[in-house]
């Protein structure tokens, strides 16, 4: 038997909004803040034959490569957090209301970790900066 930390298990999460009317605007802020999941951490590579379909002759032919695990999600990624700010502003005209937003995500451009590759030994990371801008027009 063996026991693990299901890879949902996210032990602290925080999330704090904030939204403000200003005149005609709302200004909104929305920060948030996760412990690292969890992950298998690789331990290495190999190339494996599989003898059942086919002999090889090892001193000519490659194996399949493959990865070697540790025991399933023992490790933990690094946490993470964010601040997304946006504004946005209601107008009423004649064929029905529009609503203007504009927007950051990720304000601070932190990086953070959203998985590890262990076939290219790759960081790959979640939303950098993004900037947005929507429009909706909602008729009547």
């Amino acid at each position: 038997m063996q026991s693990y930390h299901p890879p949902q298990d996210r032990r602290h999460q925080v999330n704090a909004v904030v939204s403000v009317d200003l005149g005609g605007f709302k200004a909104s802020g929305r920060w948030q803040y996760g412990s690292g999941l969890p992950f298998t951490r690789p331990l290495g590579f190999d190339e494996a034959f599989n003898y059942a379909v086919d002999l090889y002759d090892v001193s000519q032919s490659y194996g399949s490569a493959r990865v070697l695990l540790d025991r399933p999600f023992n490790g933990r990624l690094p946490m993470m957090h964010r601040l997304d700010l946006s504004l946005e502003r209601n107008f009423d005209l004649s064929i029905g209301k529009l609503q203007a937003q504009v927007g950051a995500i990720n304000v601070y451009d932190r990086r953070n970790m959203f998985y590890y590759d262990v076939y290219t030994a790759r960081r790959v990371d979640q939303l950098p900066l993004a900037p947005y801008a929507s429009l909706v027009l909602r008729s009547r």
